[in-house]
C-alpha cells in the first residue's frame, strides 16, 4: 500500500497517512467527527447509511438507545 515500505513506517508522510487513515475508519465505525479533517478512505461492506456501527443510537452518540437489534440483518 505504500511504496518503499516494509513491515513497520518508517516516513513521516507514511506513518501520517496511516494514522489518518485509522482515525477516519474508527469515525464511522464508532459514529464520531474527527477534531482534524481526515481523508476518506474506502471501506467494504460499510452501508453509507450506518454511521456509528458501534454506538447505541443511529445517529452515533452514546446513550441514546436504539432497541433490540438482535436477529436484525
Amino acid at each position: 500500500m505504500f511504496e518503499g515500505e516494509g513491515h513497520g513506517f518508517r516516513r513521516g508522510e507514511t506513518i501520517k497517512a496511516s494514522i489518518e487513515a485509522q482515525i477516519y475508519f474508527l469515525s464511522r465505525i464508532f459514529g464520531f467527527e474527527p477534531a482534524d479533517r481526515v481523508p476518506a478512505i474506502p471501506i467494504d461492506n460499510l452501508a453509507i447509511d450506518q454511521p456509528g456501527l458501534l454506538t447505541d443510537s443511529p445517529s452515533g452518540r452514546h446513550g441514546e438507545s436504539r432497541g433490540n437489534q438482535a436477529g436484525t440483518a
